[in-house]
């Protein structure tokens, strides 16, 4: 069954604003609500795989609690090709 009352919140800004923190933040509120929520970075230089210092991946720290809201991959690593 199809849930036609999803919501898709887009949080934007510049590097180093909070982004994550306050998407967390939310996923948390909404699950808690009854609600269960998921993350989707989609930020383009975290494709790669194996440049996480360089790209500013947000991981491990706080991304892992009783609900796992957010999954880190890369898109590399699914065996997609990027030019």
């Amino acid at each position: 069954m199809t849930n036609h009352n999803s919501k898709i919140q887009i949080i934007c800004g510049p590097t180093a604003s909070g982004k994550t923190a306050l998407a967390l933040r939310l996923a948390e509120v909404s699950t808690k609500a009854g609600r269960p929520a998921s993350i989707i970075s989609a930020d383009s230089r975290q494709i790669y795989q194996g440049l996480d210092i360089i790209t500013g991946k947000d991981i491990p720290k706080g991304f892992v609690k009783k609900e796992n809201f957010y999954e880190k991959r890369s898109l590399s690593s699914e065996g997609r090709g990027f030019i």
